[in-house]
């Protein structure tokens, strides 16, 4: 039987495979193919940074955006801003809130919009990433926890003088 040039069984590859995985020579990772690493100038730094700054000059300073930046009329916008103050109102109302809680609520609330996406996405057959899911589910999960996932009740009951007052008036 003739063989191609450059063509080889099964079993010499698996012999071959299995001799690489034995052997704890440097020499199996320099094979035909492998780019060896550039030597270093002399008096070059090696943190990278000549890197970064042509990227900086070919696209200019990069601005940081945040949710104020965003139109707002979108659905994941409006339903990213129900969430936040469905959850404030459950923790007591935004004015009781830590800068840390609302932070928080903020994360958890585009989490919760994205995972609606991911479920809606599911329901009409589109393909979805479970790893990914599962993961803001937990990332999810987590922050409420940190938040507290029971719903707390805001103190609407009048103090003594409004009670007396509301009482007094005919």
């Amino acid at each position: 039987m003739l063989r191609q040039h450059g063509a080889r069984s099964e079993a010499e590859k698996m012999s071959e495979t299995a001799a690489e995985a034995r052997s704890t020579s440097v020499a199996r990772f320099n094979g035909p193919g492998r780019r060896q690493p550039k030597m270093r100038a002399e008096g070059a730094r090696g943190d990278n940074v000549a890197a970064v700054k042509p990227r900086i000059a070919r696209h200019g300073y990069v601005r940081f955006l945040s949710m104020r930046d965003l139109d707002g009329r979108s659905r994941a916008a409006m339903r990213c801003r129900e969430l936040v103050a469905a959850l404030e109102a459950d923790l007591g109302g935004a004015a009781r809130l830590s800068t840390s809680q609302r932070q928080l609520i903020q994360r958890a609330a585009v989490l919760a919009t994205q995972l609606e996406d991911f479920e809606v996405r599911y329901a009409l057959g589109e393909a979805v990433e479970l790893p990914d899911y599962l993961a803001a589910i937990n990332v999810q999960r987590r922050l409420l926890v940190s938040l507290g996932l029971e719903r707390r009740a805001r103190d609407v009951t009048p103090s003594l003088r409004e009670y007396i007052a509301e009482k007094a008036e005919p």
